[in-house]
């Protein structure tokens, strides 16, 4: 598999820069004080929340979010 790379703006000093899009992100830039992103974990924070918020509202998934019935 080859590694996949996006070109980002960096928010601090607006220059951009190519960077990795699979698994753990780090920060290379020195105002972010050495930043870490695991990819993986932050998903399964984002469909946690998302299956909390229909629970609490009683909804069924939106469709973005929905397997499509045949």
């Amino acid at each position: 598999m080859k590694n996949q790379y996006s070109k980002r703006l960096c928010k601090k000093d607006g220059v951009e820069r190519t960077l990795k899009v699979h698994s753990v992100l780090h920060c290379t830039n020195n105002g972010c004080h050495g930043m870490t992103v695991n990819r993986d974990e932050n998903a399964s924070k984002n469909m946690l929340m998302l299956l909390i918020e229909c629970k609490l509202r009683s909804q069924p998934r939106s469709l973005a979010f929905s397997r499509p019935r045949m």
